[in-house]
């Protein structure tokens, strides 16, 4: 009885290796790819998937942006597989490199709480968060507007009666003016 020869089994090593890890294009990407120091083999597949997708976590967490309407945040990507945190990340660089995605800068009170109404926070106080919210999405009567470096022209008092709930405001969709330069 033959036994058979190394490379038959090693490329059917590689076709089940492949078929397993393949689901979302993980090996095709890198697979005889220097990374990590060294070229990435099937053995360490699994060990280079976890890799990559802590280094997407952390990318992905490094930026402010929304997707689907929902913030890219520590809870979004809990329920994430390593493989679908690094295709997430794929995408997002694609979004944003195609200007299909908005990274948000922090935003920046333009009048400190001390400069703003009293009577005007009065009158946010009195709505609920999501009226605040919705108030402010862009399209609305006087929508969240900032500049590009996340100063806020309009939308101050609702802002600041958002951030006094715990309200995460930076992730706020916003329409955004550019600094005319002179």
């Amino acid at each position: 009885m033959n036994s058979p020869c190394p490379t038959s089994f090693a490329a059917v090593n590689t076709a089940a290796v492949n078929a397993q890890a393949n689901q979302g294009g993980f090996w095709e990407k890198f697979k005889n790819l220097l990374k990590y120091g060294h070229y990435v083999t099937n053995s360490d597949l699994p060990k280079a998937l976890q890799q990559e997708a802590a280094y997407a976590r952390q990318f992905l967490l490094s930026r402010r942006f929304v997707l689907n309407g929902k913030l890219v945040d520590s809870k979004y990507l809990d329920g994430l597989s390593n493989q679908q945190i690094v295709d997430l990340e794929d995408e997002v660089i694609g979004l944003l490199s195609t200007g299909h995605a908005q990274e948000y800068p922090p935003l920046q009170l333009l009048h400190g709480p001390g400069t703003l109404k009293e009577s005007s926070l009065d009158y946010w106080r009195g709505k609920s968060t999501q009226e605040i919210v919705d108030s402010l999405k862009p399209g609305q009567m006087e929508p969240l507007i900032t500049r590009d470096d996340g100063t806020v022209l309009q939308g101050n008092h609702r802002i600041q009666i958002l951030m006094e709930r715990g309200y995460d405001v930076n992730a706020l969709p916003r329409e955004i003016l550019p600094r005319v330069e002179e």
